[in-house]
């Protein structure tokens, strides 16, 4: 994208506004979407309807719409310095040329051509009524956040069409939504409204009676609130503690019309705080997340350390059970020889239950049993008998007539 302006006639700007996107062109000539139709309009060049090019890349056969008749003029398109931000971030630069004269927002005093939301508008007013303070009350979520009287009603909706075709036209679009009036400025969404402020009225009531009793001053009058006539400008956001300006009013020495500029500085400073903030938050959530998983990561390394050794423990204890019991084993078999050696030597110093034979095949299996290195037979002493309280509770589950 050229800095400096850009010469180009107008049939050669129709035949690229028909042969590529205008989000293409317009960003190939540093203006937003809004800013390059605005170009297209004021040089009567037609351009593609929508859904053009995606019927097109289709297959589908279009015709353009021919150029009108007119002289084939030498156009001048200077980028708009709003449209050539860093990374999408608004800088200091950006903010600051609100205060440049030639960037000076201008309200017409007649409404010409009205923005398609301030149209809107003018529908929706004409069958508004005021409510006991004398303001008209629009739906919110149909229509721009405009609250004024009758009196007011042409200049805010001249305010507020000047201010959005301004934010349009620095590429930020503005819309409805349940919120009201809605504009997204580096993917932060900004509600902002116009409104007439209210003044206290202190009348005389009609049958006051000069001759009568005194009465103290405050009581003598009746206090209603009606419109000041002032209007107001005012982002809508409340969140986040920001502390910047938020109201931009008409006061005795400047009009509202003469501080939408720096009310648009306003909506870019808060955009930039609530941006910062949120990636404020969004580090400490990110930091948050990886506290929690190193946590997480060490919490299940522990467990991990804390099973193997469990696990150390058992095989190291099984080990030690092993050998003992194979030295038991030994110990047994030795003593079963000698018993042997005893009782055929009739010298056996007591008489093993029933057959010799039998006790000595017996005794045998038991050394095997205790030794991890021999298959161990099969005994009694693997079976397993319930506990009494559980073969009740199994008889309890037979039907009545076994238990009478």
């Amino acid at each position: 994208m050229d800095t400096d302006g850009t010469q180009i006639s107008r049939k050669q700007l129709y035949e690229e506004v028909w042969s590529r996107p205008v989000t293409k062109l317009a960003k190939r000539y540093g203006l937003s979407d809004v800013g390059f139709a605005k170009i297209c309009r004021k040089h009567n060049i037609p351009r593609p309807p929508r859904g053009y090019w995606a019927r097109k890349r289709a297959g589908e056969k279009l015709k353009r719409k021919p150029l009108p008749y007119g002289k084939d003029e030498l156009i001048t398109i200077n980028p708009n310095p709003f449209n050539t931000r860093n990374n999408g971030n608004v800088t200091m630069s950006e903010i600051s040329s609100e205060r440049d004269k030639d960037n000076r927002i201008i309200v017409l005093e007649t409404l010409k051509r009205p923005h398609p939301l301030v149209k809107q508008a003018i529908e929706v007013l004409k069958s508004c009524e005021p409510n006991a303070m004398g303001i008209l009350e629009l739906p919110k979520d149909d229509c721009l956040d405009i609250q004024v009287s009758k009196k007011t009603r042409s200049r805010a909706l001249r305010i507020m069409d000047a201010l959005i075709k301004a934010l349009e036209n620095r590429g930020y679009d503005v819309h409805l939504s349940r919120n009201g009036t809605e504009t997204k400025i580096l993917d932060v969404t900004l509600n902002f409204g116009i409104s007439e402020e209210l003044q206290t009225k202190r009348t005389q009531p009609k049958d006051h009676d000069l001759n009568g009793y005194y009465r103290f001053g405050h009581s003598r009058f009746d206090t209603t609130r009606v419109p000041s006539g002032r209007l107001c400008l005012t982002i809508d956001n409340f969140g986040h503690s920001y502390r910047g300006r938020r109201n931009w009013r008409d006061s005795k020495t400047k009009q509202l019309e003469d501080w939408l500029n720096a009310f648009i500085a306003g909506l870019l400073k808060m955009a930039t705080w609530e941006k910062k903030h949120i990636e404020e938050v969004r580090e400490k959530e990110r930091q948050q997340r990886e506290w929690l998983q190193k946590r997480e990561e060490q919490t299940r390394l522990r467990a991990e350390k804390r099973r193997r050794i469990e696990e150390e423990q058992a095989k190291v204890l099984s080990l030690i059970s092993d050998a003992e019991n194979w030295r038991k084993s030994q110990l047994l078999r030795e003593y079963i020889v000698e018993i042997e050696r005893l009782i055929q030597a009739g010298t056996c110093p007591f008489q093993p239950e029933g057959d010799s034979e039998d006790w000595l095949k017996w005794a045998k299996q038991q050394a095997d049993r205790l030794d991890p290195l021999t298959p161990s037979p099969e005994s009694i002493l693997d079976e397993h008998v319930d506990d009494d309280e559980k073969d009740e509770d199994h008889w309890n589950g037979f039907p009545s007539f076994y238990n009478q």
